[in-house]
C-alpha cells in the first residue's frame, strides 16, 4: 500500500480535468452512452459499448451504484478479467500507477473535481521484479477525496470479485463525506492500464 495522498502518474487523468463528471442513462449493449446528464438511479444497471477499449479488463460493458443510509457500492463489469495480472512490469516506472477501476461521484453535481469522491482499486508498481498475481493479491481499494490533480485518502473500501465484475464498498461511519452522495449524485465510472508503452488503454462512461 502506498501513496495514500497521491498524483496519479497515469495521463489519463488529465482526460478527465476535462470531462465534467455527468449523469449516466440506459441504453442497449453495443451503444456508446451519450454526454446528456442525469442523476443516477440507485442500483440501476447502466451499460456502455462493448469493444470500445482494447483490453477485455479495461473495456466497462456495464456498471451500477447503490446508496443506502449505511454506505456506498459501485459495481464494474467490464469484457474480461484474467484470473491473473503482470504486475510491476519492467517498463513502468515506480510508484507509477499501472491498473485502475474507479468509479466518481460529483459532489454538489457542479463539475467540477475539487471535493468529488472516488472509490478506486489501483496497483502502483512498488517492486523491480515482474510477476503474476491475482487481482485480489495486488490492489489497494479506497476512498478518496478530489483535490485537482491529487486524491486524499479518507478510508479502505472492500473489494469482492465475482466473474467479470467488480464490486466496491464502504461503510458511512468509517469514510468522512460518503455520507454527501445521493441517488442525486452524478458519477462517472473509468479505467486505466499502463504497461508502459506510450499509448495508455483506459475506458471512460459515459462517454464524451
Amino acid at each position: 500500500m502506498l501513496n495514500r495522498r497521491f498524483l496519479r502518474a497515469c495521463s489519463f487523468l488529465v482526460l478527465l480535468q476535462f470531462a465534467a463528471c455527468q449523469g449516466i442513462h440506459e441504453l442497449p449493449f453495443g451503444l456508446c452512452s451519450s454526454s446528456d446528464t442525469q442523476p443516477v438511479a440507485d442500483g440501476q444497471w447502466f451499460e456502455d459499448c462493448s469493444g470500445d477499449s482494447a483490453d477485455g479488463f479495461t473495456d466497462i460493458v456495464r456498471a451500477k451504484s447503490e446508496v443506502g443510509p449505511n454506505g456506498v457500492a459501485t459495481t464494474l463489469e467490464v469484457r474480461e478479467l484474467p484470473a491473473v495480472f503482470m504486475v510491476n512490469q519492467k517498463a513502468v516506472k515506480m510508484e507509477h500507477a499501472e491498473y485502475l477501476w474507479a468509479v466518481r461521484f460529483d459532489i454538489g453535481n457542479d463539475g467540477r473535481d475539487a471535493g468529488d469522491l472516488e472509490l478506486s482499486i489501483s496497483k502502483f508498481k512498488s517492486e523491480s521484479v515482474p510477476t503474476r498475481a491475482a487481482i485480489l493479491d495486488f490492489v489497494q481499494v479506497d476512498v478518496s477525496m478530489v483535490e485537482g490533480d491529487y486524491l486524499d485518502h479518507i478510508c479502505d473500501a472492500r473489494l469482492a470479485v465475482h466473474g467479470n465484475q467488480l464490486r466496491i464498498a464502504a461503510n458511512t461511519n468509517a469514510c468522512k463525506g460518503l455520507e454527501q452522495i445521493t441517488t442525486a449524485t452524478r458519477v462517472s465510472y473509468f479505467t486505466d492500464y499502463n504497461n508502459g508503452e506510450p499509448d495508455l488503454k483506459y475506458d471512460y462512461f459515459p462517454d464524451e
